[in-house]
């Protein structure tokens, strides 16, 4: 039986084999994990990491057999000890016996699930139990259920996390490691696919391009990429054991990445103004925020009266009531961090929730009312209270902030630009768009595409 020195793995030696360990749910993933390129699939590929260790609850499935064992999992059955319940894996060791399990062990904990209580109880010694993302069991997990349960979805994220913060930068399991620059670099490009297409033009566009419009989108460039900085940091310190010392930690990471998505959105503007030559005189007057009068009526600046004239299809995009109320979730935390009193952090309990000494940060009233009206980042509150969950949050944050990066980028006529190139330096461009169609990883050099960032 495998026994865990530390039970949180993020507290574990980096040094440790295995480091992380996943139970996948065999029922509720089959389709998924039998979808070459799924985070499932992928998940099922990381046992061949000598860091994670991956073993599956049973199934009858053989396609899904056949997958397991070719990726070194070994098969597992139920095992009762008296009124107890485990897993036997076909490799012969017995995984985690839990004694005086309840009566109703083959029922679902929820609803329409394929989870039973025999599934959280024979995986308790491991460190997720990796769920399909449809299964019920997510909704209610946080009510009800006293387990580390996870998408495959976000079981890649906490490999990639746990694995680059201790400086494994693997591309596979037998492949090179790369260093944290290219590691970044990689993962900025990913992210935002888009800006890799203005960034090709700016590169061979020479004169082509105005100088100042190759320095904004330099600009924007760093920035994304020191999110993804801040957003690991952030994601790390969070799935830490909570403590005074990793509290601070999130608080301070978490102010940068505020700042980081307000300067984006300042890139954005500026990009845009100099692009469609807008003439906006005053810089302050240059922003994708559309500012509220007393009323609370959203009144157009310079900026927007000049793009409603100079590119309606982007006006259409940015001054929309769902784009703007996205944007403005950041700006009642950027203005505490940078103006007014700085947010404190808590280390926040509920035993009704399964909520035990967890860190959050305690909002203002002006700041916990705006995310609550954004149903996109509105998670990130604690049960309906003024606290902020900082992991939480930049999970949600980056997924609009990489919608509307990519979508404002996309929406930028660049190929008027290119149209005006001599015919050879349009040719290296198309080729250089065509190398990163195929993949970031082979655009810049690597032998495959990483596996787990």
């Amino acid at each position: 039986m495998f026994m865990r020195s530390e039970k949180n793995p993020f507290n574990r030696d980096p040094h440790s084999v295995p480091l992380l360990r996943f139970v996948i749910h065999s029922k509720s993933l089959s389709s998924e994990i039998l979808s070459a390129g799924t985070d499932a699939y992928r998940l099922v590929r990381l046992n061949n990491f000598r860091q994670i260790n991956v073993i599956s609850l049973p199934t009858t499935h053989d396609e899904l057999r056949r997958v397991f064992v070719a990726n070194g999992i070994a098969l597992t059955d139920y095992y009762t000890d008296g009124e107890g319940i485990g897993l036997k894996a076909s490799d012969g060791p017995l995984h985690g016996v839990t004694n005086k399990t309840p009566s109703n062990l083959w029922e679902s904990v929820a609803v329409g699930s394929d989870v039973t209580l025999a599934d959280i109880f024979a995986s308790n010694i491991w460190d997720y139990l990796v769920v399909g993302r449809d299964d019920p069991v997510h909704a209610e997990k946080a009510e009800k259920i006293a387990a580390q349960i996870v998408t495959a979805e976000s079981a890649i994220d906490i490999v990639r996390i746990l694995m680059t913060s201790h400086g494994f930068y693997y591309i596979t399991p037998q492949g090179p490691q790369v260093n944290e620059g290219f590691y970044y670099l990689y993962r900025f490009k990913t992210l935002y696919k888009a800006y890799q297409r203005a960034w090709t033009i700016a590169a061979y566009a020479g004169k082509g391009m105005s100088e100042r419009l190759s320095d904004q989108l330099g600009s924007l460039g760093r920035r994304l990429e020191f999110l993804c900085r801040a957003y690991d940091k952030i994601g790390f310190f969070s799935l830490k054991t909570a403590d005074w010392d990793t509290l601070d930690n999130q608080l301070y990471h978490l102010a940068y990445f505020v700042m980081l998505s307000t300067g984006v959105f300042d890139d954005l503007a500026h990009i845009i103004e100099e692009f469609y030559k807008m003439e906006v005189k005053n810089r302050i007057n240059i922003s994708l925020r559309i500012s509220k009068d007393k009323s609370g009526e959203r009144k157009l600046g310079k900026f927007y009266k000049a793009l409603q004239l100079k590119a309606p299809n982007l006006y259409a995009l940015l001054a929309t009531e769902t784009t703007q109320r996205q944007i403005d979730v950041f700006y009642p935390l950027r203005d505490s961090f940078m103006h007014r009193e700085l947010f404190e952090g808590v280390q926040f309990s509920d035993s009704s929730i399964h909520i035990h000494n967890k860190n959050l940060i305690k909002l203002n009233e002006e700041a916990a009312k705006s995310l609550l009206q954004e149903p996109e980042v509105s998670p990130c509150i604690a049960s309906h209270r003024p606290f902020l969950d900082p992991f939480i949050f930049v999970v949600c944050a980056q997924e609009i902030l990489t919608e509307l990066v990519n979508r404002v980028l996309l929406s930028i006529d660049w190929d008027s630009i290119v149209k005006t190139l001599p015919s050879e330096v349009q040719v290296k461009i198309l080729e250089s768009y065509d190398t990163f169609e195929k993949g970031v990883g082979k655009a810049i050099g690597w032998p495959d595409e990483p596996w787990y960032f």
